[in-house]
């Protein structure tokens, strides 16, 4: 079976990974930073409602990564899980 990406998983020893012991995190990896062919190995791999219920856990980085899978999971996890951006003025400089 083909495998996954393995550049997607920088931060650990890859070749250690177990995809059962190790599902979450897989799952929470592919979601955020795989490509097609990463989601499709995903889906060979783990069933549907295993997938939707790690997408629901997912701190997402952004509004259009949480979109893309609510729409794709038929989820609500836009308000719930997105991170707050930081709009707020960073600097003394923005004091005028």
């Amino acid at each position: 079976m083909a495998k996954i990406d393995k550049h997607l998983f920088w931060d650990v020893d890859f070749e250690n990974l177990d995809y059962k012991e190790n599902a979450d995190f897989i799952i929470k990896r592919v979601l955020l930073f795989g490509d097609k062919k990463d989601y499709d190995i995903l889906k060979k791999r783990y069933p549907y409602e295993k997938i939707k219920e790690a997408a629901l856990k997912i701190n997402y980085p952004d509004k259009k990564n949480a979109n893309f899978w609510e729409l794709i999971f038929n989820l609500s996890v836009n308000k719930k899980c997105t991170k707050k951006s930081s709009i707020q003025k960073q600097s003394a400089f923005w004091n005028r």
